[in-house]
């Protein structure tokens, strides 16, 4: 094959382009600090990459909301201790109205102390957090239990929520109910709030002297209070999941992102020899093609 003098110009043309497109794409590497910046640099890489990153933003989903759930369950539980209190106050109502020593006036006292109670534990029933209600079952946006209206002939309207559950995705196709039913925690079946109703039934007694009544309403409490302690237990359990979970994904992301660092990010001492070959290279370019082609038809004819 016959060599031009314009072949060969092409090709010193081309060799240099390519020598400059290598020192610019080192150059570039170093001061963005990334070994892939467009997908043509790399495919496979940038594939490695994007994967990891999916992984990265649905773990820290994930933990939005296991932190959501737990500050929910937080919240369920100082409810439930709070409840859990007032029982045992009226634990304590209800055995000094049942002994034989107390006039109507000390029962009236004793019923207008219940009657307090019982209110306070209507409050804690609607507690929220977040601006939703904790017992309302799935029904989170109205005040489940209603308050009490003492005086005859009114009755109580009890419980307007629901016991659905609400559960919280806090991994890959697994879910959690992070709420605690009014029937699980109150005794709720139906349209009677169970723990609410048993306190107005016992102001009753109190105020009738009525003794047979209060002594079966103190064997009913020692259920309210097992109901309010297992609530709590289940509570707690779910509270310990939700921490392994979150520590479990909280490791998976430290290793997520030390592999993404390892393909993504340029070691920079390895980038600067690079660089500096690179350089070399693209310099000896410019001096051969400064030395190409010197001697023309022009100077034999001198």
């Amino acid at each position: 094959m016959r060599i031009t003098n314009n072949m060969m110009n092409t090709g010193f043309l081309q060799d240099l382009q390519r020598n400059l497109r290598n020192l610019d794409t080192m150059q570039h590497r170093i001061y963005s600090g990334k070994m892939v910046s467009r997908p043509s640099d790399d495919p496979v890489r940038l594939q490695q990459i994007l994967k990891l990153e999916t992984a990265i933003d649905q773990h820290q989903q994930y933990i939005r909301n296991i932190d959501d759930a737990y500050a929910w369950l937080s919240s369920t539980d100082a409810a439930l201790d709070q409840a859990s209190g007032i029982m045992v106050r009226i634990r304590g109502l209800a055995v000094q109205g049942a002994t034989g020593s107390n006039d109507l006036g000390a029962m009236g006292a004793l019923a207008d102390e219940v009657r307090q109670i019982a209110e306070q534990l209507v409050g804690v029933a609607n507690a929220s957090h977040a601006g939703r209600y904790l017992f309302a079952g799935s029904n989170t946006t109205e005040k489940p239990f209603a308050d009490i209206v003492w005086e005859p002939p009114a009755t109580y309207k009890g419980f307007k929520g629901n016991n659905s559950s609400m559960k919280y995705e806090i991994g890959p196709g697994v879910t959690m109910a992070v709420n605690t039913t009014a029937k699980q925690a109150f005794g709720v079946n139906g349209a009677e709030a169970g723990a609410i109703e048993l306190l107005r039934s016992l102001e009753v007694a109190l105020r009738g002297d009525k003794k047979d009544d209060i002594n079966t309403i103190l064997g009913q409490l020692d259920k309210v209070e097992s109901q309010f302690l297992t609530a709590r237990s289940e509570v707690g359990a779910r509270m310990n999941r939700l921490e392994s979970t979150k520590s479990r994904f909280v490791d998976d992301i430290i290793t997520y992102q030390a592999l993404k660092s390892q393909a993504e990010d340029v070691d920079a001492s390895e980038s600067i020899m690079y660089l500096k070959t690179q350089e070399a290279v693209y310099h000896a370019s410019l001096a051969v093609g400064a030395r190409l082609m010197q001697p023309t038809l022009v100077d034999y004819l001198r």
